[in-house]
């Protein structure tokens, strides 16, 4: 019986080989054949002289011809042992461990497989002529000349697949077949013929699944402890962002209801459970089971999960400078998907990118001996200011996302959607608007069948599909905005407290840009919510509408909070001189801080005003040196000039300060005053070098950054003077007219004419204050004089006009 059994065993063996190589054999003799037929027929329409290589090859050359068929076959035997042998050296070394699939796809790689099949056919066809040779038939000099041809490609072959093979030593290489695998299973599940064909969403969807866990083996391999290399997990990160990319497109081709979707567990709240079912549950003592949902984002958290590992590999190596270079694809992918309102999307790709980026920018080593400290702290600074990008660059797709729903015509895409399922899933539609648009359109449908017409009027659907596409808007703003203070504030803290003030500041700048975007671009988000909200009709006795969520995010308060923490890092951002392969964090903060302390005294921000000035007072003696010591190769003239600059920034913001002291009747300028009062008691030379600054600068022809930043200033405070209504239209001496701009003096005298021109502010602070601490005879310059003379008329028509015109009297009856 034993024996029976391992016949059969035998014979099926047996059986399944020559079935598996018939197709081998049908090909070679079918080739031969071809080319044989070929060859007469080209010899009977040209003739044997003109090409001698179509004729059949005399019995004399038998030798030549056997020896050269046995050579070819000789070489191709070899050839085959070889690459047998260089697939056996890789998989018993580096995939030795690894799991089935992965052994199975470097085995089963698509070159070597076609390698492989080159060489066996050009050794069965050897053999083929070596027999026919032996039967006596003579083949022609083409069929020959074929199998040299097969010959000598397939030992080019060898050489370039050799190098490939031991680039396997590198497994990202294989992921690339996975890659190609989860591409293919996407467009199969988008095509509209796998709708409402569940085999083939089935299908589409185990394909899909076994690709990420074979990813997550080769990530796995990567990690190993023999390969150091981040070229692998960047490559592999690369792939993985791709396959994101064109995911979000394809997405919204696949229906709601498709097998595609991975099913989850959707369990009950029974705080808010129906009453009847919470009656009966609690009169029976039993629960419910949990229904199923679909999950549309199964595949996003398993190529986020992934993204986690590669990356994090990827920037434990060479100091993360290859792996920074992924940023772009990152803000692409993020920016895209939020502009479709994919939100958790983009999110679970952020947070995979953030915890990577965070593990180089907080890493004692950041990469290996060979990459200098220097680089490595530019890497971290890099790594720091990526945390923050990908929320700036999801907000603004979000911006992009509202400003196209306000150039859309909703009302006629979701009248074709109901329509025609291809306009359904071509268009940029919300997963669950379109999964109630798929509803709407299969209800539509059947009134269709069953009253011949439309019953549903077309309000009804504008006003539901209007409602869930508001949610889905009102949803990513909030999702955004909830995720601002874990990757601003809470960041900033973090680097404080590890003592890298370098970091914290340059997370605090990224963070003034974003909260910028969000206050600049907010009107865009509920220019697109009202429009939404005009589809809204209340004959649908439906008043549930969603509203924004109260959200503590304040961006302008928290731009003077980043502000205040950038002031507190500036001394330790402190350098003797500029370094141009280093970001200047110093000088950056530093004109950070002092145009936010200038906003903060006009906006009369009192607490946020003083934190920022004094900081800028601070810093007032060591930024004039270190613009000393970067301008060292200019004229003394130009290095003095341009080192004036933070002394008279101070005296400006406390000319401002004193200013909005008197057009509000509060501010900061007491504290500002008390500051300048301890500094001349501590050096009784001081003002006279305030005074020194002031007169070169006044006196300079020189287009400086400084000159033009207080025009600029200038120019926002006569704005303000409009908002307030503060003009000189009433007040003419020529005229007579006695009213002036405003109560005080010293607006009025600084309130500009109908040409527009004032003084800068420094002169303020001069005429009103520091010339009180200059020693007499000072020359004070012609412009705070002559801003000495306005304020005195001003002052002298004052106190003339509170004097009692003659024949009246102070004496109140």
């Amino acid at each position: 019986m034993h024996r029976v059994a391992d016949r059969k065993k035998a014979f099926t063996a047996v059986r399944h080989l020559f079935v598996s190589s018939l197709g081998s054999l049908l090909l070679v003799g079918g080739g031969i054949a071809l080319l044989e037929v070929t060859a007469s027929v080209v010899r009977n329409v040209v003739g044997d002289q003109k090409l001698p290589i179509l004729s059949a090859l005399d019995s004399s050359s038998d030798g030549n011809v056997s020896a050269f068929v046995g050579a070819g076959v000789a070489i191709a035997a070899t050839l085959l042992g070889l690459y047998y042998a260089t697939v056996g050296v890789v998989a018993s070394t580096i995939y030795r461990d690894v799991s089935g699939e992965v052994r199975d796809l470097f085995v089963r790689e698509r070159n070597g497989e076609i390698y492989i099949r080159s060489l066996v056919l050009t050794l069965a066809g050897g053999l083929v002529l070596l027999v026919m040779r032996a039967l006596g038939y003579n083949a022609t000099g083409l069929t020959l000349l074929g199998m040299a041809a097969l010959a000598v490609m397939t030992s080019v072959w060898l050489m370039i697949l050799g190098q490939r093979l031991f680039g396997f030593f590198d497994p990202s290489l294989l992921s690339r077949a996975l890659s190609g695998q989860l591409l293919h299973a996407m467009r199969t599940a988008s095509d509209p013929k796998s709708r409402g064909n569940d085999v083939r969403q089935t299908r589409a969807q185990y394909e899909a699944k076994t690709s990420p866990a074979t990813y997550v083996d080769i990530v796995h391999l990567i990690e190993g402890s023999t390969l150091r290399d981040a070229r692998a997990p960047l490559a592999i990160t690369q792939q993985l962002l791709a396959i994101l990319t064109a995911y979000s497109v394809t997405k919204d081709a696949i229906p709601t209801d498709s097998k595609w979707w991975n099913q989850v567990p959707k369990h009950h709240n029974w705080l808010t459970m129906d009453p009847t079912r919470l009656d009966i549950a609690i009169r029976t003592s039993t629960g419910f089971d949990p229904e199923t949902e679909p999950d549309y984002l199964w595949l996003e958290k398993k190529i986020a999960e992934l993204l986690q590992v590669t990356l994090g590999a990827a920037f434990r190596a060479r100091g993360g400078a290859d792996a920074l270079a992924t940023a772009d694809s990152v803000l692409s992918l993020v920016v895209n998907l939020t502009a479709r309102l994919q939100v958790e999307e983009a999110l679970a790709v952020e947070v995979a990118w953030s915890k990577a980026v965070a593990s180089i920018a907080t890493s004692q080593e950041a990469g290996s001996d060979a990459i200098s400290g220097s680089t490595v702290k530019l890497n971290q600074m890099a790594a720091a200011e990526r945390l923050v990008l990908p929320l700036i660059h999801m907000w603004l797709g979000l911006v992009h996302a509202a400003e196209a729903l306000q150039q859309r015509d909703l009302p006629h895409e979701w009248s074709l959607a109901l329509d025609d399922p291809s306009a359904l899933y071509k268009g940029q539609l919300p997963t669950a608007t379109r999964h109630l648009l798929e509803q709407f359109a299969a209800a539509i449908a059947r009134e269709k069948r069953v009253e011949g017409r439309v019953v549903t009027p077309g309000w009804w659907t504008s006003h539901y599909a209007a409602r869930s596409m508001t949610e889905a808007l009102l949803q990513t703003e909030t999702a955004l905005l909830d995720a601002v203070h874990s990757r601003t504030f809470d960041r900033l803290a973090q680097f404080r407290s590890e003592g890298r003030e370098d970091l914290a500041a340059v997370v605090g700048m990224a963070s003034l840009e974003l909260l910028h975007k969000i206050e600049v671009h907010r009107g865009a988000v509920r220019a697109a919510e009202q429009k939404l909200a005009s589809y809204r009709n209340l004959n649908t006795d439906n008043e549930q509408w969603p509203e924004q969520t109260v959200n503590s995010l304040d961006p302008a308060s928290d731009r003077r909070r980043i502000l205040r923490e950038l002031a507190i890092a500036i001394p330790a951002l402190r350098r003797n001189q500029f370094d141009s392969q280093e970001p200047d964090l110093y000088g950056q903060a530093y004109q950070f801080v002092f145009n936010g302390a200038f906003d903060a005294i006009l906006e009369g921000q009192d607490e946020a005003a003083i934190a920022l000035y004094e900081a800028c007072f601070l810093e007032m003696e060591h930024a004039r040196r270190r613009l000393i010591s970067d301008l060292k190769n200019l004229n003394t003239q130009s290095r003095v000039t341009y080192s004036a600059e933070p002394l008279i920034g101070c005296m400006e913001l406390s000319g401002y300060a004193l200013l909005m002291q008197e057009v509000d009747g509060r501010g900061i300028w007491p504290v500002i005053k008390q500051g300048w009062d301890n500094l001349f008691a501590t050096n009784e030379q001081a003002p006279e070098m305030l005074m020194a600054a002031a007169s070169l600068i006044d006196e300079s022809f020189a287009m400086t950054a400084g000159g033009l930043e207080r025009s600029r200033r200038s120019a926002v405070l006569n704005d303000l003077f409009e908002q307030r209504g503060i003009r000189k239209d009433g007040w003419d001496n020529f005229a007579g007219k006695r009213e002036p701009p405003h109560p005080s003096p010293i607006v009025s005298a600084l309130v500009p004419s109908a040409y527009g021109i004032h003084d800068d502010l420094h002169t303020l602070f001069i005429a009103e204050y520091l010339v009180g601490h200059l020693p007499e005879g000072t020359d004070i310059g012609h412009r705070v004089e002559s801003l000495q003379k306005q304020i005195g008329r001003y002052r002298s028509e004052s106190t003339r006009r509170s004097e009692p015109e003659p024949g009246q009297s102070n004496v109140r009856g």
